[in-house]
């Protein structure tokens, strides 16, 4: 934990918290699998449909839905973050399963 002030951290406290996010994975792991599904089901319709863009849409408490985005709805990301999304590894390197067997 650690607070900061004009993004200067200060008073920093490390803490071992991989038993308490652990319990909360298993409280909650009903609602993860169903993220993780959802996701999965995202990815498929994106891969399904690689030169269109798509958007997801969820009105009130209605079903989501994923449709073509308008030609004049513009970019969801700026040229920075699309930068930075392209130079990301999409598969998961040695750090991101080290961290895992934590």
């Amino acid at each position: 934990m650690a607070y900061h002030q004009n993004s200067c951290f200060q008073d920093v406290e490390i803490h071992d918290v991989r038993d308490a996010v652990k319990a909360w994975e298993q409280a909650h792991a009903e609602d993860l699998a169903r993220l993780a599904a959802l996701v999965r089901r995202i990815v498929r319709a994106v891969g399904d449909h690689l030169d269109t863009k798509l958007e997801i849409r969820r009105e009130n408490v209605g079903p989501l839905e994923l449709r073509g985005q308008l030609a004049d709805a513009g970019e969801a990301l700026s040229p920075e973050v699309r930068l930075l999304w392209a130079l990301k590894p999409s598969t998961p390197t040695q750090d991101d399963a080290e961290r895992e067997d934590d």
